[in-house]
């Protein structure tokens, strides 16, 4: 991606700093954002890519120093240039700053404006800059040549940057409320109810997905209108609603890039509508294969998740992602191994270290690590591990199938490998039909009760099976996660 005006982060705690620098380049035709902190400086150097960082030496959670010697150990961050303004400029912390790979040092002094844009125009070489025009003829957009920074990674950098990510970027508040709370021996339902009634909207769709966790056929499926948090909370039990509260939050920030885009770039929408689909289907086929209560919500959650590190690669590599999924599209390679050979890691480990950073319970953790495991490997395996991540493969077989079938039989024929790992699951082709059978239908809903839909393309409520003339059919396939959209 070529931007029309090149991209500055400016480190500055201070918001009447941030404003004043912020201007002086909106004036002169760049774009900026701002990072209040040294970590979140590195993260948004992560995720953003800027074509030059000015940095404040001094932040309120770690040195510019230290968010220097960070953001430079970053191969893919390695060329971008960064300015490092200090209240006082000393030679020993010149030297200091550029031993540690700032490429200009200035004085913030009484007026640092001039020799700062001396030093970023000679940086950010531009043949033209967009500035506001009153005129009826639009400005010419800015020209930058492309950014040293953007490349090739070098082997190994990509595993480093996520790590880094991960734990530096914030989990939302009520995430990091309900892991303190649940961790707390002196907590009970009522602190836990209390904590979720914070969001009554959010408690909503958090109850609507602890009890979709269960099959249809069970009591704990069933429910009513949320009167009493509490009750439903004790119901469930605390690790029954937390687990699913911390899932859909995980949902809820990823379904939205966060990083600079690209021209081809991943469909979130149809990444979850795919993650929600194998949910359902391996909740269901578990049940089916006589699997216990346990068994059926680890497959839940496990198919909620396990395509989320896909999203993730995408905030933490938006440069070199776009191109690695439009290979796998193009050359009808799986989308892992092409991440594999690009990066020596792929979504299943990216998912695997995202759920372990929001504290997700082991067996969903291992499954969805292990869900692109050959089935070779797979069927050496026995007991949990052989069931559970069985029946997510399956399941994920089964759904991407039914992007080109209309009726269970065509995804059994279309998938026949997965047909054949179910058989040693303990499930037969009968089974799988009728489980098929009501798919579209309960992802159909349970998109609209977790508010996971698009609001102008599907009706405001639940479908009932008898309803058939309000039934809005889901388009067929419920597209797999990794497919490609053009940006417009």
């Amino acid at each position: 991606m070529i931007r029309d005006r090149p991209l500055i982060l400016l480190a500055e705690d201070e918001p009447l700093e941030q404003r004043m620098l912020q201007t002086l380049l909106s004036d002169q035709g760049y774009a900026t954002i701002v990072a209040e902190s040294g970590q979140q400086a590195i993260v948004q150097a992560i995720r953003h890519r800027p074509d030059l960082v000015v940095l404040d030496l001094y932040l309120p959670d770690m040195t510019g120093m230290a968010a220097l010697r960070e953001i430079r150990a970053f191969g893919a961050l390695a060329r971008i240039r960064i300015i490092v303004l200090s209240g006082y400029v000393e030679a020993e912390i010149s030297r200091q700053a550029r031993r540690a790979g700032a490429d200009a040092v200035i004085s913030k002094g009484p007026s640092p404006t001039g020799e700062l844009l001396r030093e970023i125009r000679k940086f950010l070489p531009l043949r033209s800059v967009a500035k506001p025009s009153v005129s009826a003829t639009p400005a010419a957009p800015a020209v930058l040549a492309p950014p040293a920074s953007r490349g090739i990674l070098p082997r190994g950098a990509a595993g480093k940057m996520l790590g880094r990510f991960l734990e530096l970027r914030p989990l939302p508040l009520l995430a990091e409320e309900i892991l303190k709370a649940s961790t707390d021996p002196r907590s009970d339902v009522k602190k836990f109810a209390g904590i979720l009634s914070q969001e009554k909207t959010l408690a909503a769709r958090i109850l609507t997905l602890a009890h979709s966790a269960f099959p249809s056929s069970s009591p704990a499926a069933a429910r009513g209108p949320m009167q009493n948090l509490g009750r439903e909370v004790a119901r469930l039990g605390i690790p029954g609603v937390r687990d699913p509260a911390l899932a859909l939050l995980l949902v809820d920030q990823h379904r939205k890039a966060s990083g600079a885009g690209a021209d081809v770039t991943l469909d979130r929408a149809a990444l979850w509508r795919h993650s929600l689909a194998c949910a359902v289907l391996a909740r269901d086929l578990a049940a089916a294969s006589g699997g216990d209560a346990a068994r059926t919500r680890t497959l839940f959650l496990a198919g909620l998740l396990h395509d989320a590190g896909k999203a993730v690669l995408d905030d933490v590599l938006p440069e070199e992602y776009p191109p690695v999924l439009a290979r796998a599209a193009k050359d009808g390679i799986p989308l892992h191994v092409a991440e594999q050979e690009a990066f020596g890691i792929d979504h299943a480990e990216a998912s695997r270290q995202l759920l372990i950073r929001w504290q997700l319970p082991g067996p969903v953790v291992e499954a969805v690590g292990l869900h692109h495991m050959p089935v070779k490997d797979l069927l050496k395996k026995s007991g949990e591990i052989l069931s559970v991540v069985g029946l997510l493969q399956v399941a994920d077989a089964l759904v991407k199938a039914s992007l080109t079938c209309d009726s269970g039989e065509r995804i059994l024929a279309e998938a026949p490998h997965a047909l054949a790992l179910a058989g040693r699951l303990g499930l037969d082709a009968e089974k799988i039909r009728t489980v098929l059978g009501h798919l579209d239908l309960q992802v159909q809903n349970l998109t609209l009760a977790m508010r996971l839909h698009d609001e102008a393309a599907v009706p405001t409520d639940p479908v009932s099976p008898s309803d058939k003339a309000a039934k809005t059919k889901i388009p067929r396939g419920l597209p797999a996660g990794g497919r490609l959209k053009r940006a417009r």
